[in-house]
């Protein structure tokens, strides 16, 4: 008995180990810490039986149905943490009462913006700001993105860009897209949201390897854009 548990041991502990080394390229920090967490949890479960043995020594309980039953629950607990981490979530900006769903929980947030930081021209950055009324009386959309563009990247020349139409429910929605953005990797798009009432400008830049690897995501991010 004493072999084929150690063989239910052995084969346990590749498992998992193999599980870790699988479950590390896919899930956050903060799953594989609580793995870790359960791991102690389950030595504990070890030690308990091994003392439950000891004092009886015809007792039912094998250390494979302990191994088997903590990978079950460590799998359940991974999916659970997994989906968590990766749904979809609802973030309220602080300085104007407008939200966005983002595709996961890995944004930062910051008081005005969230930022979905990675390795190098994969990052993008979402944000929004609320805009005076009547500015666009005597300026076009083209326009204001040119004077905010001299004023914030100093560039002299007018970026190659053109005014398109983009869906959101509760807004009439124009945009921008600027590839150019000077001291800057990223591409940027400058969605015009409009009810009649409020004008707001919400803006998404991304590293291109970001969009290469979500090339929808900056019209989709725009489109979930509501009032709160």
């Amino acid at each position: 008995m004493r072999d084929s548990t150690l063989t239910w041991f052995s084969w346990g502990l590749t498992l998992f180990l193999a599980f870790i080394s699988l479950g590390s390229l896919f899930m956050s920090h903060i799953v594989i810490i609580g793995i870790f967490a359960w791991i102690i949890i389950f030595i504990v479960l070890i030690i308990i039986a091994g003392i439950i043995y000891i004092i009886h020594k015809n007792t039912q309980i094998r250390l494979v149905w302990l191994i088997c039953g903590f990978l079950a629950f460590l799998t359940l607990y991974s999916v659970r943490s997994y989906h968590k981490v990766y749904s979809p979530w609802r973030f309220t900006f602080s300085n104007v009462p407008l939200s966005v769903e983002l595709p996961d929980k890995l944004w930062q947030t910051k008081e005005k913006v969230a930022v979905r930081t990675g390795e190098e021209n994969q990052f993008a950055v979402v944000g929004a700001t609320a805009l005076a009324q009547g500015i666009f009386d005597e300026m076009s959309y083209e326009e204001f993105i040119t004077q905010i563009m001299e004023v914030t990247s100093g560039s002299e020349t007018p970026p190659n860009f053109h005014l398109e139409t983009c869906f959101n429910a509760q807004f009439k929605c124009n945009y921008i897209k600027i590839t150019d953005i000077k001291n800057s990797s990223g591409t940027g798009y400058f969605a015009f949201l409009n009810d009649d009432k409020n004008t707001y400008l919400f803006s998404v830049i991304a590293g291109p390897k970001f969009l290469t690897k979500n090339r929808d995501f900056p019209l989709q991010v725009i489109s979930t854009v509501q009032r709160e």
